[in-house]
């Protein structure tokens, strides 16, 4: 996707054919269904063997899995204030890709003593990758569905909601930093009553090169991330702000760290390790070992 992206603008240009730009929409067309058709063939992939695999035995495999991704994805999206099929479509996926590599766990531990003990690192290393690229689809269909941002004036003693959250501009005052000047702007974010975070975003300017930044205020956890930028100042003591609340952003990250604890879990495998054959004795012209 990602080649095909890069060079056909170039071949559309060498053949004539316009300027093209590969964006965002060319990207969320081809990224959704070959995810999706990845993550089914990952949920079957923990009981597929080579060259042996029944087909029939896949399908039993994954009818309970199957059902249950579905019941659960239908009914989680209710707890959210706006029910969204773009949510019901990612938590079926990353409910059945969990379901299935579970399956698989329990029928390898079912009614064994030793239990885990005979599970390799290799194995391990796959439950892993595959969990972390359901929790990587469930940050990026979450954080795509539930996303709020909003472009506003605000200045001190103003207040805006944002998906459930309210920002209060407190102040604005300038600071002195080791190679910049800013404007700093503190902003209490409150939800239901209760603080949440101080804020302090800064609009940077350099005394080298002049340059102006926009340093944004974050607050992140597991379960959203929120977002507070000073845009450009406005007439009187006002200032364009943005205000992003991103739910479940950080699990995408979480989920690529996964997926790499995965692959050295099953690169550090002790069956995949060359033996150490003893060397062979040298032996002088006369017979005599060395």
């Amino acid at each position: 996707m990602i080649l095909i992206g890069t060079l056909y603008p170039l071949l559309a240009d060498v053949l004539d054919l316009g300027k093209i730009s590969v964006g965002p929409p060319y990207f969320n067309f081809f990224f959704v269904p070959l995810m999706s058709a990845l993550m089914i063939c990952v949920g079957f992939a923990g009981f597929t063997r080579w060259k042996k695999t029944d087909v029939s035995m896949l399908l039993r495999k994954g009818l309970w899995p199957a059902i249950v991704s579905v019941l659960l994805a239908l009914a989680l999206p209710l707890i959210a204030d706006e029910y969204s099929w773009l949510a019901v479509f990612t938590l079926l996926l990353a409910l059945w890709v969990t379901t299935m590599t579970l399956e698989d766990l329990f029928l390898k531990t079912e009614g064994r003593a030793d239990k885990f003990r005979n599970l390799t690192g290799s194995y391990w290393g796959m439950i892993c990758a595959h969990i972390g690229m359901a929790v990587c689809a469930l940050g990026v269909g979450l954080s795509t569905a539930y996303d709020s941002q909003r472009d506003v004036r605000m200045e001190p003693g103003d207040r805006v909601e944002v998906s459930g959250y309210q920002f209060d501009f407190v102040s604005l005052k300038q600071v002195q930093g080791p190679n910049f000047s800013a404007a700093q702007g503190e902003i209490e974010v409150t939800s239901g009553g209760k603080r949440v975070a101080t804020m302090r975003p800064e609009k940077r300017r350099y005394r080298a090169g002049g340059q102006t930044m926009t340093e944004a205020a974050i607050n992140g956890e597991i379960t959203r991330d929120i977002y507070v930028s000073l845009g450009e100042p406005l007439a009187g003591d006002a200032w364009a702000i943005r205000l992003y609340v991103k739910p479940f952003v950080r699990c995408i990250w979480l989920g690529g760290l996964m997926i790499a604890l995965g692959g050295l879990l099953a690169a550090f495998d002790k069956r995949y390790r060359r033996r150490k054959t003893a060397s062979s004795p040298v032996v002088d012209n006369e017979g005599l070992s060395v």
